[in-house]
């Protein structure tokens, strides 16, 4: 056996620097391998976010085992989960069988020619959608033997590209067919493309247009450019804008023509250019221009009508103030009947309804005076309202005057009769078609007889005494007309007891109101009356007028006739 040489102590510290050494390289080595592996791992997660933003997944096929691989993002252009046993069947079945034999002819093709091949082909997913895909096919060979080892197909989710060239295409279609001009503009204005519309708005042609910017487009048409820059200032990069600008074609007639400008942008909100719209705008122009002139002349003769409306309502200002000082005074009225209310309501400046009264005292042929303490008071309803029922009214106050003050006839039926033949005479009724009249009721109370008596041309005569309403009608005939002789009836009632009585046009019950829009109607005046007839008189009255005016403001309705309503209370003999 050798001898063995003892190590000396700077062989064993040599030795400890060379075991040090290839620690220290062991672990370097280890960390490389971490950072290889952490950088794996980092570019294929980065290669699946890039299949899912580029919609690009692939399959691939083992050509010995036959075995098949669906990548993540393949999975999600077909809607199948990565849990799948993929197999060619699974993917046939979601193709067409016209497209099942392409990829049956592609797949020849490729291991025939060797060479890559690309087709597009539909498919359907499990949720019953529809992809459009672009299918490349591509063999993987092996490095030593230049045989196919495997079968790659790269699929591309196209839907949405197809979507936009289909969309692009009916929009070129229709720049192409409208009669508006259409302009693609690059981001510095300069004119790309232009349709034929604007050559028949303008007959300028894309040849004479070509590589002009829009200023001096609309320049060569004319254009005020001022009008330009200030539409020019506001152009945006994210939002449409529009303005009118006049121009001339190129036979120089002017043209005005509405110009939108729109920009449009990539996928990444980028700008690409901008889509101009002009619209010929030139008949609305004209249009306007005519308005304006209508409008200007209008206002004139509107002006002239006004002046005339004002001429015409001042004068009939004044034939009212002629008409309240043909009514009697209130303070008349109440002297002889303290007990006593008229709500009288024109529709218009003036009334085709009035009151009357007359206290007639007349003397016999040795100067005794007869007929003393009779009150006379009527409720008239003339034909219209307004100024032709005015004028009636005039008629009407004119002839009761001349018949008891004159004639000295103060038997109510005798006054309507008398009325009627003098309306027919006033109006020539017997040689004209002219039937205007009036409807009325007539009271004539005798104060020192303590009677009450009533005629009525179709009007009423309602009446309150001992608690009880009693109506009585008036006859069915109207003051003028077609009779030439009308006799009316002479109603007696006893006032020795006190009594509430009202007369009346029909325009307090023929009011439109209330929640449906109806009319007040006779029954709930009459009603109304007798609820309230114990009530001071001319609380009455402020109950009838709040009353009516709270049923037409229900329906928000206009008044639509006159409204008269007289009341009386006499307490009876003494």
């Amino acid at each position: 056996m050798a001898d063995q040489s003892p190590i000396s102590q700077e062989q064993v510290h040599l030795l400890e620097e060379r075991i040090q050494k290839l620690e220290q390289a062991l672990k370097e080595s280890e960390q490389v391998a971490q950072w290889l592996l952490i950088d794996k791992r980092a570019m294929e997660m980065r290669f699946k976010e890039s299949e899912k933003l580029a919609r690009i997944g692939y399959w691939e096929t083992d050509l010995q085992t036959q075995n098949l691989h669906w990548s993540e993002g393949f999975c999600d252009i077909t809607g199948y989960g990565q849990n799948t046993n993929p197999d060619m069947k699974l993917y046939k079945d979601m193709m067409s069988d016209e497209d099942v034999e392409r990829l049956n002819a592609a797949i020849q093709k490729v291991f025939i020619n060797r060479e890559n091949y690309s087709f597009e082909h539909t498919l359907s997913r499990p949720d019953g959608q529809f992809r459009i895909v672009e299918l490349t096919l591509k063999l993987v060979f092996d490095e030593q033997t230049q045989q196919p080892t495997k079968l790659l197909g790269i699929v591309q989710d196209i839907t949405t590209r197809k979507e936009s060239q289909k969309k692009l295409e009916r929009l070129s279609l229709v720049a192409a067919k409208t009669s508006n001009a259409v302009f693609i503009l690059e981001k510095d204005l300069k004119l790309e493309w232009m349709n034929d519309g604007y050559t028949r708005m303008t007959g300028y042609t894309s040849r004479e247009l070509r590589d002009k910017y829009l200023h001096e487009v609309l320049a060569l048409c004319g254009c005020d450019l001022r009008k330009y820059e200030e539409f020019a200032n506001n152009l945006s990069t994210s939002e449409s804008i529009s303005q009118e600008l006049k121009i001339k074609n190129k036979q120089g007639d002017p043209l005005w023509i509405l110009m939108s400008l729109t920009p449009t942008h990539d996928y990444s909100l980028n700008l690409v250019n901008y889509i101009a719209i002009i619209i010929n705008i030139t008949k609305r122009k004209e249009a306007e221009d005519k308005l304006v002139s209508a409008n200007t002349e209008l206002k004139e003769k509107n002006h002239i009508i006004e002046e005339k409306n004002q001429s015409i309502t001042e004068s009939i200002t004044y034939a009212q103030r002629i008409q309240a000082a043909m009514l009697p005074s209130l303070n008349d009225i109440q002297k002889e009947l303290p007990h006593s209310f008229v709500l009288f309501k024109p529709r218009d400046i003036v009334s085709g309804d009035f009151y009357w009264f007359a206290t007639p005292h007349q003397h016999d042929e040795q100067g005794n005076t007869i007929n003393k303490g009779k009150v006379m008071l009527a409720a008239i309803d003339c034909t219209g309202h307004g100024v032709p029922g005015a004028f009636m009214s005039m008629i009407g106050h004119s002839l009761l005057d001349e018949i008891v003050n004159e004639r000295g006839i103060i038997s109510p039926d005798r006054i309507l009769s008398d009325l009627h033949a003098g309306v027919r005479f006033a109006l020539r009724q017997q040689d004209t078609q002219n039937r205007d009249g009036m409807d009325m009721a007539l009271v004539v109370l005798c104060k020192t007889m303590n009677t009450l008596e009533f005629a009525g041309a179709k009007n009423p005569l309602v009446y309150i005494q001992d608690g009880e309403m009693q109506m009585i009608k008036g006859d069915k005939f109207a003051i003028g007309g077609e009779n030439i002789n009308r006799e009316y009836t002479l109603h007696k009632l006893d006032a020795s007891k006190p009594i509430t009585f009202y007369i009346y046009s029909d325009g307090y019950q023929d009011q439109f109101g209330g929640p449906r829009g109806k009319k007040f109607m006779r029954k709930n005046l009459r009603q109304l009356l007798l609820d309230n007839h114990q009530k001071p008189m001319n609380e009455q009255k402020q109950m009838l007028d709040y009353t009516i005016e709270k049923w037409r403001r229900e329906a928000d309705e206009r008044q639509v006739d006159d409204i008269l309503v007289m009341g009386v209370h006499w307490p009876g003999k003494q």
